[in-house]
């Protein structure tokens, strides 16, 4: 993945791959970068992080059966 001045048609799943540190380094630095320039992906890695914030604090208040 190598971004440039477009948004990647795949932001969702990027998002959610680099909040859940499953980018390679180049892939996350990239994404980072862009991010940078581009508050529309921004934004959408910033939701992505509140929401996996919001499941796991979620599932810290319910202890596993």
């Amino acid at each position: 993945m190598v971004l440039v001045d477009e948004c990647p048609p795949d932001i969702e799943n990027l998002a959610d791959e680099f909040c859940m540190n499953r980018l390679d380094e180049r892939d996350a630095v990239a994404l980072r970068s862009h991010c940078e320039s581009c508050p529309a992906c921004a934004d959408e890695v910033d939701w992505t992080r509140k929401l996996i914030a919001a499941i796991r604090g979620g599932l810290a208040k319910y202890p596993p059966v």
